[in-house]
């Protein structure tokens, strides 16, 4: 704005405080299960579309709208029926994946089981130790010199951790950093 001389503009200046919402990368902190905005409404036209087009009647829509719905139904119950029936297979001894079969429903479980093993492959290395924070960089075995590490943040007094990728506070499951630093810290189970 200040290169091209738009700092009085009134319009730009009310553009440029609203910058905030220009990325939806600024909405990482909003919990969304690992869904945008945009992704829910063509995931439910892409379902539709099996079922209806333009051509058909109004009666002809309705039938094929109610088919679709009971077919979505069915799928539900059909996965409601596997999360409360069916155990998944634990692939190691470790607590918390214990743990996590009773939190999450089959397909997060299974999410979340993916991010285990590749946890292995992360050495945690402490970057600032304070009373209340401590902050760590989690850096991959195979990365080279140039490759990304994730920074880490560990609330002391709220025992609460959060890292850059961001992947507990968009899709609710603890990403493979996390993993690593459990690991590492003997932690075996996740607080509720």
């Amino acid at each position: 704005m200040n290169c091209a001389n738009l700092v009085e503009n009134d319009w730009m200046s009310l553009m440029y405080e609203l910058r905030h919402k220009w990325v939806p990368a600024y909405f990482n902190h909003v919990f969304s299960a690992g869904m945008s905005s945009s992704q829910r409404s063509e995931s439910s036209h892409a379902f539709f579309k099996r079922y209806v087009c333009s051509n058909n009647s109004l009666m002809d829509f309705i039938i094929r709208f109610n088919k679709a719905l009971r077919h979505q139904r069915h799928n539900e119950l059909v996965a409601n029926h596997t999360d409360m029936n069916e155990r998944p297979k634990v692939k190691s001894n470790w607590p918390m994946e214990l743990q996590m079969v009773n939190v999450y429903a089959k397909n997060k479980w299974l999410e979340f089981q993916n991010e285990i093993s590749p946890s292995h492959g992360y050495y945690v290395q402490q970057a600032s130790i304070g009373i209340e924070f401590g902050v760590y960089n989690v850096i991959n075995f195979q990365g080279s010199s140039s490759a990304k590490h994730r920074l880490l943040t560990h609330d002391i007094q709220r025992d609460d951790i959060s890292c850059s990728c961001m992947k507990f506070q968009f899709e609710g499951i603890p990403c493979r950093h996390m993993l690593a630093f459990f690991r590492i810290n003997q932690v075996f189970h996740l607080p509720d």
